[in-house]
């Protein structure tokens, strides 16, 4: 697991990184009060429409074709938002981006079936410790 990592020179960061079996996950989390109501496309807070499942998404394939670059073949990342908030409405879940709170963001990537082989881990988390894979 990586924390923060600060991507190409704009200041943009990746919250969290996770490399495991399961996968290569980005996870970008927020606190928010009050409620959430997630849909396949949108995302609302207190009624109004976010830009947080684009961001995931768009992070996702960011991060995609770095680590892809960096370790020389394609690389598949899937995105994560993980909300703390006080009310849920799940009515679907988007195909892109699992949203969830922290325990079932956690829980939703362990449950994921192997995709990647313990060498394959290690060369992607060797990649990842690099800030030159980071740089843009």
């Amino acid at each position: 697991m990586f924390h923060d990592i600060p991507v190409g020179g704009h200041g943009a960061n990746i919250d969290h990184l996770v490399v495991g079996p399961g996968g290569v996950f980005t996870i970008n989390t927020k606190n928010l009060s009050r409620s959430i109501v997630v849909n396949p496309r949108t995302l609302t807070h207190n009624g109004y429409r976010t830009g947080y499942l684009p961001k995931a998404s768009n992070e996702a394939r960011r991060v995609s074709t770095l680590l892809s670059a960096a370790i020389g073949r394609p690389v598949e990342v899937r995105g994560l938002l993980a909300i703390l908030a006080d009310e849920w409405t799940v009515k679907e879940q988007p195909t892109d981006v699992f949203v969830g709170g922290p325990r079932g963001a956690k829980h939703w990537m362990l449950r994921q079936p192997a995709v990647l082989r313990a060498h394959e881990v290690l060369d992607l988390a060797r990649a990842a410790s690099k800030p030159a894979t980071w740089t843009v």
